[in-house]
Order: structure tokens, then C-alpha cells, then sequence
């Protein structure tokens, strides 16, 4: 399709321009808020939905929006017939006071909880997603007997709902598995079995585990990502595992891969995963294509590199995995969070990594001896990454990292870090509540080309025992806030206070398959000659937690949005043009 408007454009358009309340396609169902264009923008948006690449109109550099994007993906393998696109606008909570941000970034929020007695592993996780037909987000938290559920109420203030009751949760995962709209739960057990929730579309959940085939033996598992990973339109799903401590003899315990065969079932096709997985202690796991032939790959992220160091996997294209040394991922790392984003606009995702006494950026660079087609180069001294090493006893240390998130959380256009630190079993150190060694968490803003430390000045320095790390914006501002998992406290919340910087938040729908949330898809924003990449995961970040499968991009002072383009999982194309900015966007793919 051309970037002239069709007969559905030009209604489009009409739509946005005087709907009023009314929601711009209709009503987006149970997998997403009702969205309407309220009164953000009356500039028209421009159905330019494509189904191949075409000359970009308005820019003649190779990495246009239309062209050979990289992020953007695969274009030639293209749905017939072609779907209908719509996008619906949201009008976010208004700035009242952008003034306010310069004095403090953050408002600090103490949720319910005590401390959890047993330190290690046990009520990590913490995660935020819309579970009912509120359109609000709510937050997650392990506990030791089961995951606590806070609600927020329209004064701003958190209420606690009835806890989700399972024993010795540790992290936790939300995706809509079964596709009937709705976001359904995954937990992970310490030395207990996992357990598998579905979403009854009102926020209740049933536990289906045996039903769907995930019951087993109790490991400890660390992680749970999701993706479509033999792209037949439904979510499957790979748990990580980790083991007890190493010794003479080899204690991991292997990780497991499920196909998900659309009837709510699923198959355990466990032994795809190569040897070097399975012995391997599995903190994390990401799903993200790598070398954009449209197969999801897969990061494997490796506590104890001695025993089976991470790994990279790429997927052949026939259901296995060629294990990609060539990449240089990561093979002398104590690997333990992780997250993945594009910061040099290559279209490949580079990875940032917290871990035992190290901090690691890794940035793709093209190479014929990788499967995948790059290898991984390491970026975080060069950029100005370091980490507090305490000279005597009792200093701060930052020596365990955990919880890892790579956002735009100033909404600059830059990717910054947020990290937790604390110590393996500080029970163990001192007293509960104040462990011998603390361990500050750590805030890095991107200044140019190199990373400053901003944690003290901004109070995110938190020495206590904290772990999981979810970011979202949960108070729906256009600003992203951070939830942290204190195992000698309780949850903490910060919300970023809103400024007058521009940003957009994008969601994806598909309503042709069971992947509702479009999970692996990728988006692509345009503002001036400024590109923007972001993946749509489940799963595939940070360290036990959950967060919302959505986009959030930081626009600094644009305006409109000249181009966004969303690529579908099967690799087809929408794209709009002049999107407003501080918007909440849905797009939507629908069957004709």
C-alpha cells in the first residue's frame, strides 16, 4: 500500500479528528484499555500500513523507516489477505506540574509487606500488568506463601488485594498464553513446582498447571520467557533453571522448553535445548531475533561460567538450535540480570548484564565467524560503567547484582540503567534489616557518549537486600517508575515525577492469532532524523519479574511523531505517519 490514504485511512482520519470519547476502531477487547483520541492532537495520522518494503518517501538514507530499517524486520514474508491496521490514542494523566520534577525525579511509595526470613531466592519477584478490565496496571509481588496483588485506587494510594496463595514462590512471568485476550500468570518455584495461572477475564485466576502440562518435579527455577517460538501464531514458553551450589559433582538442573499446541496444552520438547543449556545454571532467558530471519533466538544467561558458560542460540528455522559461539556471548561472565535494547541502530539487540562483581554492556558488531551473522563487543568501561568496590568490611559494595532494566527514564531519547544490588545471604552477615555489607542500588543516565552515576543525587541508592526490578509506568504519566523487590522491607515503589520532556507509550494487538499482545514483534519511531527500536517481550527482562508488553519511548522536545512502523512477528508491516506525542497508542492488527 502506498502512502496515499485509502477509503479506511480517510475515515481514519475523520475519526481522530472528532470522536470525541469514542475509541478510533472500535473497541480494542479484553486484552487492551477502550482508547479513544480525547483531545491529545487533532493532527490527522495517515494510514501508510505496508506489506513489503517500499522507497521511504520523505528519507533517502538506508535506514529510513520504510527501507532496510534493521529493528523494523522482515518484510517479504507478508500475510494473505492483507489485515486491516487501526491505531487508537489515549489521553495520558496530564503534567500539572513539569515544574516539580527539578526538585526531586522520583516520589517514593513503601508498599505492605515484612521482610521475607529466608533471604535467597525466596519472594523475588515483583511485576506490573493489567489483569482485569480496569485499565490501570496492577503490581505483583512474590511473598514467601504466595504472590501479594496491590490495585490503585483513584486517589493515587495502593490497595492490597487477596494474595494469590502458592508456597515459596520466587519469580513470576505474565502473558497471555491460552489467547483469549487476557494476561495470564506464571510462577516459579524455589524447590517447589511451578505453577501456571489462567486469567478467568476478571482478574481471577484458575490454576491449570496439570491441565496444561507444566506440572513436574520442584527445581529452582529463576525465569520464564515467552515467545512464538515455532511461529504458528501461539506463545510457547522456556523456563530457566538454575541447581544448588557447584562442587566436584555437577548440580545444575536443566532448563525446560514448551510448544505450545493451542488447546491450552503443552508439549515439553526439552531436549532441543542443547547439553550446554542444560548444565548450565540459567538465571535468565530472552527471545529476540538476532539475525531477523524472522525465528525467534535465544540468550541464555549462565551463573557459574566455569561449569557451562551463557550462550546465544540460534534458531535453524526446523524447531532446534545452533549454538552460536562465534558471538562471543558471554563465555567468562557470572551471569545473573539481563536485558536487551538496540543503542547503536543496527537493528540487532545488544545486551547489558548485571552479575558477581562485574557489570557488562555488550554492544553487536557484524562478523562472518557468528551463526547469527554478529559478535558481541564489551562497551561498559569504555562508557563510563563501574561498580562501588568497599575497601574494609561494613562499606558499600555493590558485588551482587540482580534486577536489570535499560529504559529512557528521563525521556531524553537515551537508554539509561536502573540496577539492584544486594548480598547472596546476608542473613548470614548481620542483622536482619541491616546486612554487614550493603549493597546500593545503582542509577546511570546517558550524558552524550558515556554514562554518569546519578543513584545518591536522585535517592535510589537503597542499601538493603533488594533483587527483582520491574519498570513501567504505572501511574500512567508518560513516566516510567521503578518497583523493587526488598527482601528485609517492603516492595518499593518509585514513581517518576512528570516533566516537560515528550514520549510516547505503544502496545500492539493482533487479533489474526493467539499472540494478542504481538510478543516478539518490534516498533520503530521516527522524530526528525532520530530512530527509536523497541521489542515487545514477555518475560525476557531484568531478573524475576514481570512487566508490561508495551513500548515506551522517550521523545525529548518532538512534537508529532513523523513515523511509526510496527512489524508483526510474521514479519508484516504497519505504519503511520504524524502520531501525536504524550499518548498512550494502541495499534491493532485485525482480519478482514
Amino acid at each position: 500500500m502506498t502512502g496515499r490514504p485509502s477509503a479506511i485511512s480517510l475515515l481514519l482520519v475523520l475519526l481522530l479528528m472528532g470522536c470525541g470519547a469514542k475509541s478510533v476502531g472500535g473497541d480494542t477487547g479484553a486484552a487492551s484499555t477502550d482508547v479513544s483520541s480525547g483531545g491529545t492532537d487533532s493532527s490527522p495520522i495517515e494510514d501508510t500500513s505496508i506489506n513489503t518494503a517500499t522507497p521511504s518517501t520523505t528519507r533517502t538514507d538506508t535506514n529510513g523507516p520504510t527501507g532496510d530499517t534493521g529493528l523494523v524486520g522482515p518484510t517479504g514474508d507478508t500475510a494473505s489477505p492483507s489485515p486491516r491496521f487501526r491505531i487508537d490514542v489515549l489521553d495520558p494523566v496530564p503534567c500539572r506540574d513539569p515544574a516539580a520534577r527539578a526538585a526531586a525525579e522520583w516520589d517514593l511509595v513503601d508498599l505492605d509487606g515484612e521482610p521475607i526470613d529466608f533471604f535467597w531466592l525466596i519472594g523475588v519477584g515483583v511485576g506490573a500488568a493489567q489483569l482485569d478490565e480496569d485499565p490501570e496496571l496492577e503490581l505483583l509481588r512474590t511473598r514467601d506463601a504466595g504472590v501479594q496483588r496491590f490495585d490503585r485506587l483513584p486517589d493515587g494510594r495502593w490497595q492490597e488485594l487477596p494474595m494469590l496463595e502458592t508456597p515459596d514462590p520466587s519469580n513470576l512471568s505474565v502473558a497471555d498464553y491460552d489467547g483469549d485476550g487476557d494476561r495470564d500468570l506464571f510462577v516459579g518455584g524455589l524447590d517447589q513446582p511451578d505453577r501456571l495461572y489462567a486469567n478467568d477475564g476478571n482478574g481471577e485466576f484458575i490454576d491449570v498447571t496439570d491441565f496444561a502440562g507444566l506440572g513436574g518435579p520442584a527445581l529452582r527455577t529463576m525465569s520464564a520467557s515467552w515467545s512464538d517460538f515455532d511461529r504458528d501464531g501461539d506463545l510457547d514458553l522456556v523456563v530457566g533453571n538454575y541447581g544448588t551450589f557447584p562442587t566436584e559433582i555437577d548440580n545444575a538442573e536443566p532448563s525446560r522448553l514448551f510448544l505450545n499446541e493451542g488447546d491450552g496444552t503443552f508439549t515439553d520438547i526439552s531436549t532441543r535445548l542443547p547439553l550446554e543449556v542444560q548444565q548450565g545454571y540459567v538465571f535468565m532467558t530472552g527471545w529476540f531475533d538476532v539475525n531477523r530471519d524472522g525465528w525467534p533466538d535465544l540468550f541464555s544467561v549462565h551463573d557459574y561460567f566455569q561449569v557451562s558458560h551463557s550462550r546465544l542460540l540460534i534458531a535453524d528455522g526446523t524447531g532446534g538450535f545452533l549454538i552460536d559461539e562465534g558471538s562471543l556471548f558471554h563465555d567468562s561472565f557470572f551471569g545473573m540480570g539481563f536485558a536487551a535494547q538496540d543503542v547503536n541502530d543496527d537493528g540487532v539487540p545488544d545486551t547489558l548484564q548485571s552479575g558477581f562483581n562485574r557489570i557488562s554492556l555488550l554492544q553487536s558488531s557484524p562478523s562472518a565467524d557468528a551463526v547469527g551473522g554478529n559478535s558481541y563487543i564489551e562497551y561498559s568501561a569504555a562508557l563510563g560503567l563501574s561498580l562501588l568496590r568497599g575497601a574494609t568490611a561494613g562499606d558499600p559494595t555493590q558485588t551482587f547484582g540482580w534486577g536489570t532494566a535499560w529504559q529512557d527514564l528521563d525521556n531524553d531519547t537515551d537508554l539509561d540503567i536502573a540496577m539492584t544490588f544486594g548480598d547472596w545471604q546476608p542473613e548470614l552477615d548481620g542483622a536482619l534489616g541491616r546486612p554487614m555489607n550493603p549493597h546500593p542500588d545503582a542509577l546511570w543516565v546517558r550524558e552524550g557518549d558515556t554514562f554518569v552515576e546519578v543513584a545518591a543525587a536522585q535517592g535510589f541508592d537503597d542499601d538493603r537486600t533488594n533483587r527483582g526490578l520491574a519498570v513501567a509506568d504505572v501511574d500512567r504519566n508518560g513516566w516510567l517508575d521503578l518497583l523493587v523487590a526488598t527482601q528485609d522491607g517492603p516492595t518499593t515503589l518509585r514513581t517518576g515525577r512528570c516533566g516537560d520532556a515528550h514520549w510516547t507509550n505503544i502496545r500492539v494487538k493482533d487479533e489474526t492469532t493467539a499472540n494478542s499482545e504481538a510478543i516478539g514483534a518490534t516498533v520503530t519511531v521516527w522524530t526528525g532524523d532520530r530512530k527509536q527500536g523497541r521489542w515487545i517481550t514477555a518475560g525476557s527482562s531484568s531478573m524475576f519479574s514481570a512487566e508490561p508488553a508495551e513500548a515506551h519511548f522517550g521523545l525529548n522536545d518532538a512534537s508529532v511523531i513523523d513515523e511509526l512502523v510496527v512489524v508483526f512477528p510474521d514479519g508484516e508491516e504497519a505504519a503511520f505517519r504524524s502520531v501525536p506525542t504524550n499518548a498512550f497508542i494502541l495499534v491493532t492488527r485485525s482480519a478482514i
